[in-house]
């Protein structure tokens, strides 16, 4: 390396120890620069997908590929600092790289970022590259000579030198990044298939995943993949002790057959639709991406699976097939998206996805993340039996001993009893219902034959019960006593109908709905909606759907007084000779001037209004205030009690076109004159 220039001698501070890799029969010169790598700023430049990559040779006849000839070693180094941080030891001396070595974290992307620039416009018009090879592809030989000449002519102006040997010219077939690439198709490079099936029986973790790591390269060839190797991913799990299996073995020689059997992928065309297999089990999701080929017959495009994770595998079977077919979906979104395709399932329900109406939130969500493929998407039902290219994962029920008992909660009643048990509850109570008992004494008895009061038509009392009829459909619905002697039949119904597992916790309307169909008391909605707004579970489980805070504002400083009044209400206290219990308290938000004034706790805001101006008594304002006239008081707005204080508006005479013509009267709680009176009146209790 010396005598080719490649490094010098140097006396830098940094330092990588040296590792000799044996190459075959060769010896290959390595530097460890693992820890240098750990402290280095990673340059992000992106190398292509593999994926990406191999799927622009559709439809492609002729393939050139070129190796440059050890192409890191023909990149300079930036500067001395870089060059002093990349120097190695050796026993005879230290030396630094005047070109780029091999194991440095950034040499790939460098490297990428070199070849990018120089390629330009070629790049994926007909050439592709990925770090040191260059692929050129072309659809007739006469085109492919021009697109090889384009960038030879590149190549060559960039001072890169080839590789003859570790290069293809002009074939209908080549091996590059690690696979067969034809027109027929692409295939696995059988190299590496040689490389896995001569690997020995793995003995411990890191051999293990040594074999995963090569097998994993190929999975997209090979179908059920997480399934099969699910045995291997067991082992090397952490917490695991490694224990060689029968399985694990019967998984490394299926993969091993799998790769042997040299399977070929199709190549997709972009003016053909696209075929769509999913299928899903407890042991995890599988599709297959297919073409109808010129021959009729369905060629794959690539496989996939995956097993599913722990909570998966609580979803119910709709859900698991749904999760199926939007997770290949969306690992397959660079061939589907903007494309027309069929997708092929065997749970029928999947047919009706897109006019799901349930209540259910994940197939909701899974349904809004597919909208945009409706328009291009076709869903088919195919039978298990016949979807066989996808359906090899495990579907065997497990069946469960007779005499094993079942775990699963389940929220079924002994409904016959229970009804009786209310019914005799509800005569109980019935006569002693303020709300139901004076109903009951108007209602001429069933046996008078007296005609029933019009204002009663809509209730009718036989065997203990009472029934309000539904006014169209003449429905009846059962009179729910109110609560007594320490039973509440309202509350156990709002209970049942809410809270139950099958009742689902639903909304307001929802569960009112449910419950209206077959029960009736007075304000029975305020009381649904009480209770379902206070249910913890809902609570702690739903989403809001309000609108989310705003961030805090700090309160803006009036610019003279009594612009900005703060008023606030407390008590109740004992009632005075004038009937008062309820001070309000008022405060000009300028100069802090707090005014206590009595009233009573049925005030509305007309009398809060009369009250203010007769006992507050706001000073007069100057004859001109910003230029205007004086103002007074022209309305309150809201005639709403004064609990709701905050929504009282006043309209003061000359401002209509300031940016103050309404004011509002603040909350006061937080200010000091509230603190002051209230420590007062505690002193004072």
């Amino acid at each position: 390396m010396l005598a080719l220039d490649l490094i010098e001698p140097c006396d830098s501070a940094w330092g990588s120890p040296v590792v000799l890799v044996p190459q075959g029969d060769k010896v290959r010169f390595c530097v460890d620069y693992r820890k240098l790598n750990a402290v280095t700023k990673k340059d992000v430049y992106p190398l292509p997908r593999i994926d990406d990559t191999l799927n622009v040779f559709a439809n492609k006849k002729w393939y050139t590929s070129l190796d440059a000839n050890k192409g890191f070693q023909q990149t300079v180094c930036a500067s001395t600092a870089v060059m002093d941080k990349l120097a190695f030891r050796t026993h005879m001396g230290l030396f630094r790289p005047k070109r780029m070595p091999f194991g440095v974290v950034n040499g790939p992307s460098v490297f990428q970022r070199l070849m990018d620039i120089i390629l330009g416009k070629s790049k994926w018009k007909h050439t592709i590259v990925y770090i040191d090879d260059t692929i050129t592809y072309s659809d007739t030989f006469e085109e492919h000579l021009e697109h090889l000449r384009d960038v030879l002519q590149r190549i060559i102006a960039s001072g890169i030198t080839l590789s003859l040997k570790k290069s293809n010219i002009a074939q209908t077939s080549i091996k590059a990044l690690g696979h067969t690439i034809s027109n027929i198709g692409i295939g696995t490079a059988p190299h590496n298939v040689e490389a896995v099936n001569k690997f020995p029986t793995p003995t411990n973790v890191k051999e293990l995943q040594r074999f995963l790591g090569m097998a994993v390269y190929y999975r997209r060839f090979i179908k059920d993949f997480a399934k099969i190797a699910a045995p291997l991913n067991k082992l090397i799990k952490k917490d695991t002790a490694f224990r060689w299996s029968p399985q694990a073995q019967d998984a490394v020689d299926t993969l091993k057959k799998c790769l042997t059997a040299e399977p070929v992928l199709a190549h997709p065309q972009q003016d053909k639709p696209y075929i769509l297999h999913t299928d899903a089990s407890l042991s995890g999701l599988g599709a297959v991406l297919s073409q109808e080929g010129d021959d009729g017959h369905e060629h794959p495009i690539c496989y996939l699976s995956r097993q599913l994770q722990p909570a998966e595998k609580n979803y119910s079977a709709t859900e698991i097939e749904c999760l199926a077919a939007v997770w290949a979906i969306k690992k397959l979104h660079a061939y589907l998206d903007g494309a027309q395709f069929t997708l092929i399932t065997d749970h029928t329900a999947l047919q009706w996805l897109f006019n799901f109406k349930g209540n259910n939130r994940r197939l909701a969500k899974w349904m809004l993340e597919l909208q945009h493929h409706r328009p291009n998407m076709k869903i088919i039902y195919r039978q298990g039996r016949v979807h066989s290219n996808v359906d090899p994962l495990s579907r065997a029920a497990l069946p469960v001993p007779e005499d094993e008992p079942c775990t699963n909660n389940a929220a079924v009643a002994p409904l016959v009893e229970a009804e009786d048990q209310f019914f005799t509850a509800v005569r109980k109570q019935v006569p002693h219902c303020k709300d139901l008992a004076p109903i009951i004494k108007e209602l001429p008895p069933p046996s008078s034959g007296a005609e029933t009061p019009a204002h009663l038509s809509a209730y009718a009392y036989h065997d203990g019960l009472l029934w309000r009829l539904h006014p169209t459909t003449g429905a009846k619905a059962l009179a729910v006593p109110s609560p007594a002697n320490n039973t509440n039949l309202r509350l156990q119904l709002l209970q049942d109908f809410h809270n139950a597992p099958l009742s689902g916790h639903l909304g307001v309307s929802k569960t009112f709905n449910r419950l209206s169909h077959m029960f009736w008391w007075p304000s029975m909605f305020k009381d649904v909606q009480d209770f379902v707004k206070s249910c913890g579970s809902c609570q702690r489980n739903k989403a809001s759907n309000l609108q989310s805070a705003g961030l805090l504002q700090p309160l803006a400083i009036p610019p003279r007084r009594w612009h900005t009044v703060m008023i606030d209400f407390t008590g109740p206290f004992p009632v005075d000779k004038n009937g008062n219990n309820t001070l309000m308290v008022v405060v000009d938000k300028f100069t802090k001037h707090a005014h206590f004034v009595p009233m009573k706790s049925t005030a509305t805001a007309v009398d809060i209004a009369t009250l203010f101006f007769r006992e507050v008594e706001p000073p007069p304002p100057p004859v001109e205030v910003d230029g205007h006239d004086e103002y007074v008081v022209e309305r309150i707005l809201d005639q709403r009690t004064h609990r709701n204080q905050k929504q009282f508006l006043v309209k003061w005479k000359g401002y209509e076109d300031h940016d103050n013509t309404w004011s509002p009267l603040e909350d006061i709680k937080d200010t000091q004159a509230y603190e002051d009176f209230q420590a007062l009146g505690d002193v004072t209790a």
